[in-house]
């Protein structure tokens, strides 16, 4: 029987994540056609680096995929070199100031839980900071030329972003990481739950960390890449992130049913510890097929959003969302592309109104194209699970 690219790739990321191995005992199991079928779905997972890391020169891969990984690998080691140098000097800047600071999502995790840092994308400096010390290391940075593209504008978990004028890398200073909700923990739970780790440097434990990942990829509907939460929380589960603990802080916080949803979706993949309590199997089904689509590309993500949200609603909603959106404020413009300068703002807002006013063409037509469609889909049909 053939076994299919996504079952494949979940045995092989077992493999490296829970059984700590390289993986080559299960691909000499599979056929050639298989291992290809596999570098090509894991192609389109944007996973090559990891194939890179883990396999090359153990003659696994056909050489063009051997080369195509090697080179995935190191197109990722000099992105996180970067990123690297962005995240220390942030934190060099924070600790000369005295201000305790806690790293969040891909900066926490490439440094306490992954082989190696190259592995885990980074795109954005996700930091918490004492609600005490928020407008301080805000104004630290802006006093050294970083930018404010929103104006000051607050968000739902942090202050306004910055950007750094030199590498255009984004700054969030949250004062909260979890959706205000009844169960909710405030800053101030964050922080009792921390330990000091070095100097200001302070960390969350890793069950924390788990909940958290959920509570974020569910509010964003897994926009661009649910994978990334399969290597995340399989990571922490295998770097000592106790499952009793997960289940009881998940509890606490409202998130226990998207958990056993998350551990039923991918039993095959996560350790036997994880095996799920009182599960609806359609909506892990659909939480499963969600996360192993392979995800629009970036600059599809706006088509993405109005395609997930204009489907579903009636002649008079869609009239309403249709105006909503194509007004959008310019800060998200600014954030969206990095514009720095005030007089190129008007040129591409007027374009951004021009590509919005398309896409409703193509989403009134059903023009959208298969691949959105079906992500777009696969996120409503989840939703839709969970709001029953």
């Amino acid at each position: 029987m053939t076994l299919s690219p996504q079952n494949a790739l979940l045995q092989l990321l077992r493999c490296w994540i829970i059984e700590k191995n390289d993986g080559t005992g299960f691909l000499r199991s599979i056929s050639q056609p298989e291992i290809i079928e596999l570098c090509e779905y894991a192609r389109q997972l944007h996973l090559t680096h990891w194939f890179g890391y883990f396999l090359h020169g153990k003659n696994i891969l056909p050489e063009e995929y051997e080369q195509y990984c090697a080179r995935g690998y190191q197109v990722a080691l000099g992105v996180d070199m970067r990123r690297d140098a962005d995240f220390k000097l942030i934190c060099r800047k924070l600790e000369n100031a005295g201000i305790d600071y806690i790293p969040l999502k891909g900066n926490f995790l490439a440094y306490s839980v992954y082989p190696a840092s190259t592995l885990r994308v980074r795109a954005d400096v996700d930091l918490l900071l004492r609600e005490k010390d928020l407008q301080r290391a805000w104004q630290l940075f802006r006093n050294d030329g970083w930018l404010d593209p929103e104006n000051g504008r607050q968000h739902t978990l942090h202050i306004a972003p910055l950007i750094s004028p030199k590498t255009n890398i984004i700054l969030e200073l949250h004062f909260n990481i979890f959706r205000k909700q009844e169960h909710a923990p405030d800053n101030a739970d964050l922080w009792s739950w921390s330990t000091v780790k070095s100097g200001h440097l302070y960390q969350l434990p890793f069950e924390a960390v788990f909940i958290y990942l959920i509570d974020s990829a569910l509010r964003d509907n897994f926009q661009f890449n649910g994978i990334k939460l399969l290597l995340d929380t399989g990571l922490l589960i295998g770097a000592g992130a106790d499952i009793a603990k997960i289940r009881r802080l998940a509890a606490e916080t409202g998130l226990d049913r998207e958990v056993e949803l998350l551990f039923c979706a991918f039993n095959d993949f996560y350790p036997e510890k994880c095996q799920p309590l009182n599960v609806d199997q359609k909506a892990a089904d659909a939480l499963r097929r969600l996360v192993l689509l392979p995800p629009p590309a970036k600059n599809e993500s706006h088509e993405l959003l109005l395609s997930r949200d204009f489907n579903g609603m009636n002649a008079k909603g869609k009239t309403a969302f249709i105006i909503k959106h194509l007004f959008a404020p310019k800060s998200e413009l600014v954030t969206r592309y990095r514009i720095k300068h005030q007089l190129a703002i008007p040129f591409f807002y007027g374009v951004d109104l021009l590509r919005k006013a398309l896409i409703f063409k193509q989403l009134k037509h059903r023009k959208t194209n298969n691949s959105i469609s079906e992500f777009a889909q696969a996120q409503k049909n989840l939703s839709d699970f969970l709001k029953r």
